[in-house]
């Protein structure tokens, strides 16, 4: 099969049967490729044979969907989070949507006979020439609709990994592509694009997500560069309404502090196992390292300062914690609180798991119906 040399040419009318690219120096692989374990290198790891591997993806995806809807149930009762299951927090996500406008996709869907059954996993470079950041490959879920010619005006989700980590940490322990294609498999192919892209940089430090001297500029690498490589490259709709932010642990600070520096771009965001504050890790100073001492820039970007101060009435979100997680569990309440004090739409949990990608895949699963409708694919 060849291979379309750049996103581009897809975009103007390639054949269906060509797929899609990112880019000449992307690397396109089927969702399950993608999903299995950390033993080894990623990307030079073995492919298990479609038939085999579909099983087993099913299968995770099957186990992680059941626990999240037992998690609810638990969570319910104990007073703990207010949706009981994914399922009805998809429907009380309608009232909120900011897709409301449109009607949902899938009723403006006409699947093709040749839909392919399961996504696509590409890598590819963001490059960051607004910025200047320096960045590692992106990770990229394509979803079974976006190899259609045409293809639906699908939704986005950018994710952030955890610190330290990496894009694929998400594919290889989160489950991005079992869970994507489950929900995909009920919605006639259609699902959030996700787009992982590298927030810490080469150097594996940790830029705080904002613009510094000394971690580089990493906020406008992922509200310019990224955004504008996602609208360009992979052809998307602009439409805030059909953009979401997420991320786990320092990630999900990360997806936190763009939603609320810029609601109107990003208004909804998942937060799992989040900081109440963004800071580094051990005896270094934050405010003096990333921030020159300066108190009131610090403040600018810490989204428990902003949220006490500004209101969210069109942002809404997801926040969760697992069960385990005596550290960050509290942290991502009080954010939680924060964020609903301010006006955002949101709702909180706790799954089973810690600060673990037992908890991170399950939050995963728990959130896509939810987002789903938030985005306007489903009703």
């Amino acid at each position: 099969m060849k291979i379309a040399v750049g996103l581009r040419a897809t975009l103007v009318g390639v054949a269906a049967d060509v797929g899609p690219a990112v880019g000449s120096a992307g690397r396109r692989r089927s969702a399950g490729a993608a999903a299995r374990s950390r033993s080894g290198p990623v990307r030079s790891g073995p492919v298990r044979s479609g038939r085999v591997w579909s099983a087993l993806v099913g299968l995770t995806v099957f186990a992680v969907l059941s626990g999240c809807t037992a998690a609810g149930a638990t969570a319910a009762e104990t007073g703990s989070g207010d949706p009981p299951s994914p399922a009805s927090d998809a429907t009380a996500a309608t009232a909120g949507s900011v897709a409301g406008t449109k009607p949902p996709l899938i009723d403006r869907w006409v699947p093709p006979a040749d839909l392919p059954t399961a996504g696509e996993v590409t890598v590819a470079p963001i490059p960051g020439p607004v910025s200047g950041f320096d960045a590692a490959d992106a990770w990229i879920y394509l979803p079974p609709a976006y190899a259609t010619v045409p293809r639906g005006e699908l939704p986005v989700l950018i994710l952030m990994s955890g610190q330290p980590g990496t894009p694929e940490d998400w594919f290889d322990a989160g489950s991005v592509a079992a869970t994507m294609d489950a929900y995909a498999a009920d919605h006639e192919g259609l699902a959030p694009i996700v787009v992982v892209p590298d927030w810490l940089g080469t150097s594996g430090g940790n830029p705080l997500c904002v613009d510094s001297t000394a971690g580089g500029n990493d906020y406008s690498y992922l509200t310019i560069d990224v955004h504008d490589w996602i609208v360009h490259e992979l052809g998307v709709d602009p439409d805030p309404s059909r953009w979401a932010v997420g991320g786990l642990s320092a990630g999900g600070t990360c997806a936190l502090q763009i939603a609320v520096r810029d609601p109107a771009q990003y208004p909804t965001v998942l937060a799992f196992s989040t900081q109440d504050h963004p800071s580094l890790e051990g005896d270094e100073d934050t405010v003096d390292v990333l921030f020159d001492g300066d108190e009131g820039a610090y403040a600018a970007v810490d989204p428990m300062a902003v949220l006490a101060t500004s209101r969210f009435p069109d942002s809404a979100g997801l926040f969760a914690a697992g069960e385990d997680d005596d550290v960050y569990g509290p942290q991502t309440r009080a954010v939680y609180d924060a964020a609903r004090a301010a006006g955002m739409d949101v709702r909180y949990t706790t799954l089973p798991g810690g600060h673990d990608f037992v908890f991170w895949s399950a939050a995963l699963a728990w959130a896509v119906p939810w987002l789903g409708t938030r985005l306007g694919v489903s009703p």
